[in-house]
């Protein structure tokens, strides 16, 4: 597994965070995953099988891999 920074300059701001497993789940949430925030901000994270929102997910995983304009 590699992790890299986006760098679609398409995109001003996110802070969103996904992952996609196995091309069938994808997981979208804007939490930290560190304890100090967890009492003090509202976040989400939600489980998508729909096999449009994971495709689009996964084709931006490769546009931010590739840094390649939107």
């Amino acid at each position: 597994m590699s992790v890299r920074w986006a760098s679609d300059p398409g995109i001003e701001l996110t802070h969103e965070k996904s992952a996609v497993i196995d091309s069938n789940t994808a997981l979208v949430m804007t939490l930290n995953l560190v304890a100090t925030d967890y009492a003090s901000t509202r976040d989400f994270a939600v489980v998508d099988t729909m096999p449009s929102d994971v495709a689009a997910i996964e084709r931006s995983f490769r546009r931010g891999l590739a840094g390649a304009r939107r």
